[in-house]
């Protein structure tokens, strides 16, 4: 594990030991299979001055696999030298219909097909591979509220990710975002995370 991936999961640990007195706090009408649903943790850069800071869910594929309710722990923080520094926290949960609004018109058969091909280019093909997702990506884009990013490098990474900005999710959520650290998560010691520059 890298140092740049380390902090997610020193987060995650914090939401491990104190989740309990919220899962028992909220209310859920069970219609699935899960005695208690999934827990997503997403830590993510957090710069109180704008306002499009943004949470990554990863593979958008596996975001339109999931059929029910989950839980979502936000760990929003600023990085001030070497500590990361929690600005706020909270934890919702997400109902099926919620879910569904965020993913709006936009079929997983779809992304699949997308993903099968941004996959066909070969390395070395990656400026072709751009200019592609580049062409179609309004098409798709109209039909979800998550932003649809296309990950290609000049080597063989070929997928696709999705995000949100932190104020479109709590507008869709009709909830009022409030700076507060809900989850009492403690500030981490960890390095700004160097992003690698694609090819």
């Amino acid at each position: 594990m890298t140092e740049s991936q380390s902090h997610g999961f020193l987060f995650e640990e914090q939401v491990k030991q104190g989740i309990s007195k919220y899962l028992d706090s909220v209310t859920i009408n069970y219609t699935n299979k899960w005695d208690i649903p999934p827990i997503s943790v997403k830590s993510f850069k957090f710069d109180i001055s704008k306002s499009n800071n943004r949470v990554y869910f990863g593979s958008i594929e596996n975001m339109f696999k999931i059929q029910d309710g989950f839980f979502l722990a936000l760990i929003g923080y600023e990085q001030k030298g070497r500590v990361k520094e929690v600005v706020f926290s909270d934890f919702i949960f997400i109902e099926v219909k919620d879910l569904q609004n965020l993913k709006g018109e936009l079929e997983l058969k779809e992304l699949e097909m997308l993903s099968t091909k941004i996959k066909s280019f070969k390395e070395g093909f990656h400026e072709e591979a751009r200019e592609w997702y580049k062409s179609i990506l309004p098409e798709y884009s109209m039909k979800t509220s998550f932003q649809i990013n296309f990950k290609v490098d000049s080597k063989k990474q070929r997928r696709i990710q999705c995000s949100l900005t932190i104020e479109e999710l709590y507008k869709k959520l009709k909830r009022e975002l409030i700076l507060v650290n809900k989850l009492n998560i403690n500030n981490i010691d960890s390095n700004p995370r160097e992003r690698n520059t694609l090819g």
